[in-house]
Formats: structure tokens, C-alpha cells, sequence
């Protein structure tokens, strides 16, 4: 029988058309029941009393309320004052704590290094005005903040950043006032800083509670400190005592869930529009590549279609079914955290179904991958936020107990024997730990203090030690070494002498890190400075170059810069005003000026002056002179004043260079002539010895042409008093001795600058001079 051909390609056209039929159908088809499933999970939540939508929050505020926010959002610190971190506030030795305010000096967090409390006022006195302003503000009313939540999940929270900062501020100025006896300042500011706490209306975002939680433990331990001082009134404490009686740490919980559950409905809805009214083509190569590379390669087209199927598939079922689940989870999360907020420990919230669970439940459905992917919540114990909560809120107990502990000794000279002995006059009952129910620790010590504690998310009694940790978590506040697992402790505090011996073993330790920073740095200094000298001769004995003109704004640059009261009628090259003349002024040889007849203020208008030491063509060999100070000559001349005892002894070449502001690089560079000058000074000092660490001391550093030396020390102060003598002898040709700053009369100096005048004598040569130092 004859196979007709023609047929057979009818038939196959007719199978294509079928399955192109049947496919679009698959493809493009309305989603079915997904939509309803979602409304229905909707309409049942809605019957419950759940929040749905982000519309149904509202976190505006009054207008009172913002006139505060805008006063709280102009406190951010100036990043000009130098104070980038705050000290440690809470430093312990062993199991007790040390009284920061009374030590001399104050441990920074980073590098060891040491702040004085000097520095630390002129740091925060930059911001007084806005900080009074700030605590006048949270002394007002209710603390909140103007939120838009309409973004949902990316709601943006600015504010926390300025709590977070305040609180900080606001108990390191309780701090300082403390030290500097103010009483009334100090009360201010730590009730100021605890309000911040307690009455912050806080938004449903789990940031904003992580952020509180960093400033409770904040305000804990600047509470801690203000209390090691019996300086308070009752009125006071209990005024600080009610404020922690009036907030609940965990009560708006519930809200957070509610608030997920409505950004993850918007973000759903956001991908099905995105993924569903666009969905042909959405996470794909575009029509026209795909039929290219069809055309190159056939079977990419099965793939093509697979994949597409598959996206089609997700988006009738998956996708709806997802949102769904989403919905009824956080619903689910949202009832175990009312039952859990309502419970009286943290055992009893751990028992409570499902509170445990992670609150990230974020959709990734799988049509951006070309497959289905259903996302689902990670179960595990939270750690990292309901656990902390739970121990800020023990540490909120805490904080009651230990104020009425406070209050208890203002009127009875003592601490009580058992915490029995604070209700219900000064508590309503017997204070419990909130970790497992059971009463607070408590114990007196042996010097008339007392330990409080908490066991802790462990919930082992481990005494009230202070356990330390190498690895401290997630926003990690003060002495990070402290153990998150270990008990919550109220430290007794440290013995003065304790302290004491403690602070100078720092500010020892301190001293030697300095000494061996510094001597790096002066051996690098004078090294460099004698590499460079040895350019000296020959830059000396090259043929001079010519120093070329420029129009400048249609005037020569000389004739801008050239002063015609000192002048007069002569008309004075570039190269003769960059030309170096010394005057003398009585200050030589540790300082040598030079007078240049250039007009003061027109330089200041044009660019600026640099002094150069043995500088061969911008090379390497040569630098920059360090302490040199351009003032105005009485004529409007301008007058360079260059301090040498930073310079090896012997010949130098000179050179003053010229930058001009208004011309592109590297046009804008003039350098004079070149000029010999020697250095007689007998020892070059370190750049490091012009300046010191109050909180630490003054290095005195300097080399010498010769190994033996005999030498006597004066300091002084800017008016001439004497303030220390030192004396000695070196064989190595280095004189260095460290300066704590106590002077002859046994009181510590605490002025900013002092001045310094060395009799030197070379034993081997007899050479002797007297000079100026640092």
C-alpha cells in the first residue's frame, strides 16, 4: 500500500497545534484557587482580630513628639570633637568593679589607649547646648518617632542611631560630672539617659529592641557607678526606682509579629506583581535570544519551555500556598508571644508552643531560580533576641533591687541582711529573678557592700562570679570579655587601693607601649633626617635655576605677592621674594626666623608656603621642616619661624616652595632659591617629645653628636615657674626619661602646655650649651 506523505504532515501539523493549544492553555492560564486561598486565610485572620495590613499601623506621632524627635536628632556628635568611641565603662577586677570616676585617667575599648578626663570634657562640651536641649526634651514626655510604614520590612529607622549614641553620651556626662563633684549634673543625665529606656515607645521592628537592649545594659552599668557614691536623696532614687517599675521590657512583643506578618502579605504582593501581570519572560532570557539560540541549538528550546512550565507550575500552587503559610505562621507566633509575654519568667516563656522559633520568614519563591523553592521558618532557641530580652528584663529587676538597696541604706546606714527586709515598704514583694522565678541572690560582704545577681540564661548558681568569655556576641557592650552565659551580676566595687594599684599598673603598661611606639618613631625620624643631610652639599653646589612667572587674574604672580609698603618703587622677582633672609630675634639657635617681603594677607589669598630641609627634586631624600610657624611682620611682611632641634646638627640646604590655589598641578608649584643654613644645636630631639599624654605622661627623647653626656633638665611653666628638675648622665648617646607629670611639689600638672630647658655637657669634647627644648 502507498504511504501518501501529505497526510502524514496534516497529521503531525494537527499534533503541533494540539500541544501548542494545550501548552498556552498550561502557560497562560489564570491562577486557580491559589488567590482564594489566600483571601480565605485573610478573611479568617481578620475574623481572629489579627492585623493584615501595614495600613493598619500607625506610627505617627503628635506634633509635641516631633518638636522632641527633631531635638533628640540634633544631638548626633560632631565628628570634629575627636571622641569617635566612649571608654569602658565597666572594668573589673576579678569579681568586683572598678569606680571609673575616681581613677585619674579612663581605658578606651580599642588599642589600650588612655583618655583623660580633660579630654573627655572638651570632646562632649562640643555638644553642650544640644545635649541639655536633648535631656530638657526626654524630661518632657513620651519618647517616639515619626515612622512610615509603608516599606514594611525596610522600614527605615534613623533614630536608633541617635538613641544609641545619646544613651552613651548622656552616662559619660553622668560620669564626668560625678568626677568633677557635681552631683546635681550627674543625676540629670543618667535619669535623662534612662528615660530614653523607659519611655521610648518603641516601633515593631526587632532592630529597634536590639538597640534598647544595648542601651539598657548601658544605663546598667552608668547606674552601677552613680550608686557607688551615697550622695542621693530618696526622692531621687525612687524617682529613678519608678521609672524602672513602669516599663516592661517584653510587653509589646506580640506587635512585632503582627507587623512581620503584614510586611511579608505587602512583599508577597509586590512579587505577584511583579512575577504575575509580567510573569512571560519574567526571570528568563528574552523571546528573541531564546529563538536564536534555538536556531543554534534545538534542544535549548526544550529546556526554554521546561523551565518555563515548571515557573507556570509555581505560580498556580506553590506561591499562593506559601503566602499562606506565611500568613497562618506569624499568626501562630503572634498568639505564643501573647501567652509568653504574659508569663512571669523565662521558663515559663520557653514552655509556651512555638515562641522558641526564628522570626525570619522571608519568601524566596523559586520563579527567580526556574523552579520551585519553598521557603520555611528555621527553628531553633533564640539566643540572640528573645533570650537577650529576657536578660535585660532580669537585668531590670536587678536594677529595682539594687536601687532600694540604696534607698534602704540612706536611711538605715547599712545594707539589709536579706532582701526580705525591702518589702514592702521599698518593694511591693520580695524581688524575683525573672530567669527562673525564684528570689534575686543576695549576699552582704565583708567590707559593708553587697553582691546581687540573676543566674542567668544557664540558670546556674555560679556565686555571683563575673565569668569572662573570648568571644563576645552580637552588639557587645563595655567589657566584651564578660560571659553572655554567665550569672547577671551587681558587682560589689574594688577597694580604692585595689584600684589603684590597678590604674597604675595600666597606665604602666600603657607608658611602655608609648616608649616603644615612640622609639620606633625616632629612630625612623633620625634616620631619615641624616639619609636626607648628605643631599645637602650637593644640592648646594648645583648651578641655581630659574624660578619662572605666571599671569595670574591678568597680574604677574610676583607683583600679587610682592608687599609695596616694604618694597617700594623696586620691582622684586619671584625668585627674590622666595629668596630665605634671616633676622635675628634673640631665639636662635633653636629658632631661626626668616623674613620674606611677602604681603601677608595677599599669600593667604593665593596659596600657602612650605619650608624645605635637603629636598633634591621632590625626591625621596628630602622633606618637609617640621614646627614652622608663617606669622605677619608688623610692616605686612610675612615672618617664618623654624624650629631646629628637630633636625640633625650640621649643613643644610633650604628652600621655601609655593603652591598656588588657583592653579592646576603641577603648575602650581614655585620653589625658590636654594639656601645654606648649619644647626648648632648639640642634640636633635624627637618629633614625639612636643607633645603629651596627660592621662600617661611626657617622653623626653633626644640624640647626640657623642656618647657621654652629662645633662640637667628644667621644666617650666609658659610663665617661667619652675616645675621639675631632672638630672642624669647616658654613655649611649641617647638622653630619655618619662615625666608623670608630678612635679617637685608633689601636685600633678594639669595645665596644657609646659616648656623644657636642657643643660648639656659632652664629656669627651667639653662642649657645653644650653638649650631650648620642647
Amino acid at each position: 500500500m502507498k504511504v501518501h506523505f501529505k497526510h502524514v504532515w496534516w497529521i503531525l501539523g494537527f499534533v503541533a497545534v494540539i500541544f501548542c493549544a494545550y501548552a498556552a492553555l498550561r502557560l497562560f492560564r489564570p491562577p486557580q484557587g491559589g488567590p482564594e486561598l489566600v483571601d480565605q486565610t485573610r478573611a479568617k485572620l481578620r475574623a481572629e482580630g489579627f492585623k493584615i495590613d501595614l495600613a493598619e499601623f500607625d506610627l505617627s506621632t503628635p506634633p509635641d513628639m516631633r518638636v522632641r524627635e527633631s531635638i533628640l536628632n540634633a544631638t548626633l556628635p560632631d565628628p570634629r570633637n575627636g571622641l569617635f568611641q566612649f571608654p569602658q565603662l565597666m572594668e573589673f577586677d576579678n569579681d568586683s568593679a572598678i569606680v571609673v570616676w575616681k581613677r585619674n585617667g579612663l581605658n578606651m575599648p580599642l588599642g589600650g589607649a588612655r583618655l583623660s578626663w580633660d579630654e573627655l570634657g572638651t570632646a562632649l562640651d562640643s555638644s553642650k547646648d544640644n545635649l541639655d536641649a536633648a535631656c530638657d526634651a526626654i524630661f518632657a514626655g513620651p519618647i517616639g518617632f515619626n515612622l512610615d510604614t509603608s516599606e514594611g520590612n525596610a522600614i527605615r529607622l534613623p533614630h536608633l542611631q541617635v538613641l544609641n549614641l545619646l544613651t552613651q553620651t548622656l552616662g559619660w556626662r553622668s560620669m564626668l560630672a560625678l568626677h568633677n563633684g557635681d552631683n546635681n549634673s550627674a543625676w540629670t543625665n543618667l535619669l535623662a539617659a534612662t528615660r530614653l529606656v523607659t519611655a521610648w515607645k518603641i516601633e515593631p521592628a526587632e532592630y529597634s529592641y536590639l538597640v534598647r537592649s544595648f542601651q539598657e545594659r548601658a544605663v546598667f552599668d552608668a547606674t552601677w557607678q552613680l550608686l557607688q557614691t551615697h550622695r542621693w536623696q530618696d526622692g531621687q532614687l525612687k524617682q529613678l526606682q519608678d521609672e524602672w517599675e513602669s516599663v516592661n521590657l517584653l510587653a509589646n512583643l506580640p506587635e512585632l509579629a503582627a507587623f512581620k506578618r503584614a510586611a511579608g502579605l505587602a512583599q508577597y504582593q509586590m512579587l505577584q506583581q511583579e512575577m504575575i501581570k509580567g510573569r512571560p519572560g519574567f526571570g528568563l532570557p528574552p523571546v528573541g535570544e531564546v529563538a536564536r539560540e534555538a536556531l543554534r541549538r534545538p534542544s535549548s528550546l526544550w529546556l526554554f519551555l521546561r523551565m518555563r512550565w515548571r515557573q507556570n507550575e509555581f505560580f498556580h500552587g506553590a506561591f499562593y500556598q506559601e503566602e499562606a503559610d506565611m500568613l497562618n505562621y506569624y499568626s501562630d507566633l503572634e498568639t505564643a508571644l501573647r501567652k509568653g509575654t504574659n508569663a512571669s519568667n523565662w521558663l515559663q516563656i520557653c514552655a509556651v508552643p512555638g515562641i522558641t522559633n526564628e522570626f525570619d520568614y522571608m519568601p524566596q519563591p523559586g520563579l527567580l531560580y526556574g523552579m520551585p523553592y519553598r521557603s520555611a521558618p528555621r527553628s531553633r532557641v533564640r539566643t540572640d533576641f528573645l533570650a537577650r530580652l529576657a536578660e535585660d528584663e532580669a537585668r531590670r529587676g536587678i536594677l529595682i533591687t539594687a536601687i532600694a538597696l540604696e534607698r534602704y541604706y540612706e536611711k538605715h546606714g547599712a545594707y539589709p541582711d536579706a532582701l526580705a527586709d525591702l518589702a514592702p515598704e521599698l518593694v511591693k514583694e520580695v524581688p524575683a529573678d525573672f530567669m527562673n522565678g525564684q528570689p534575686l541572690r543576695y549576699r552582704r560582704t565583708d567590707d559593708g557592700h553587697f553582691v546581687l545577681y540573676s543566674v542567668g540564661l544557664v540558670g546556674t548558681d555560679d556565686g555571683g562570679r563575673v565569668s569572662f568569655s573570648d568571644s563576645p556576641g552580637e552588639f557587645a557592650y563595655g567589657n566584651d570579655r564578660v560571659d553572655p552565659d554567665g550569672n547577671i551580676v551587681w558587682p560589689p566595687p574594688v577597694s580604692q587601693a585595689a584600684a589603684q594599684a590597678q590604674e597604675a599598673a595600666e597606665v604602666n603598661a600603657q607608658a611602655d607601649k608609648d616608649d616603644e611606639q615612640e622609639e620606633t618613631m625616632a629612630t625612623a625620624q633620625w634616620e631619615e633626617t641624616a639619609r636626607y643631610q648628605t643631599e645637602a652639599a650637593k644640592l648646594l653646589a648645583a648651578p641655581p635655576q630659574k624660578v619662572h612667572e605666571v599671569n595670574l587674574d591678568g597680574m604677574l604672580l610676583s607683583s600679587r605677592l610682592c608687599n609695596a609698603d616694604t618694597a617700594g618703587t623696586n620691582h622684586l622677582t619671584l625668585s627674590q621674594l622666595l629668596s630665605l633672609r634671616q633676622v635675628i630675634t634673640g631665639q636662635e639657635p633653636e629658632v631661626v626666623t626668616f623674613k620674606l617681603p611677602i604681603q601677608y594677607d595677599a599669600l593667604n589669598q593665593i596659596g600657602r608656603l612650605v619650608l624645605l630641609v635637603d629636598d633634591y627634586d621632590n625626591s625621596e631624600n628630602g622633606g618637609i621642616a617640621q614646627h614652622v610657624d608663617i606669622t605677619e611682620a608688623n610692616d605686612g611682611d610675612c615672618l617664618l619661624a623654624w624650629n631646629t632641634i628637630y633636625e640633625s646638627p650640621g649643613l643644610h640646604a633650604l628652600q621655601l616652595d609655593l603652591f598656588v590655589n588657583q592653579l592646576p598641578p603641577p603648575n602650581n608649584d614655585f620653589r625658590g632659591p636654594l639656601s645654606p643654613y648649619t644647626v648648632t644645636n648639640l642634640c636633635q630631639f624627637s618629633l614625639a617629645s612636643s607633645q603629651f599624654d596627660p592621662a600617661v605622661g611626657a617622653i623626653f627623647h633626644a640624640k647626640l653628636p657623642e656618647m657621654n653626656c652629662k645633662y640637667a633638665v628644667e621644666l617650666t611653666t609658659t610663665n617661667g615657674a619652675i616645675i621639675k628638675h631632672f638630672t642624669g648622665t647616658t654613655s649611649d648617646g641617647i638622653i630619655k626619661f618619662r615625666w608623670d607629670l608630678v612635679g617637685d611639689n608633689g601636685t600633678r600638672f594639669t595645665n596644657d602646655e609646659f616648656n623644657s630647658i636642657y643643660h648639656i655637657t659632652l664629656t669627651d669634647s667639653g662642649r657645653s650649651q644650653t638649650l631650648r627644648g620642647p
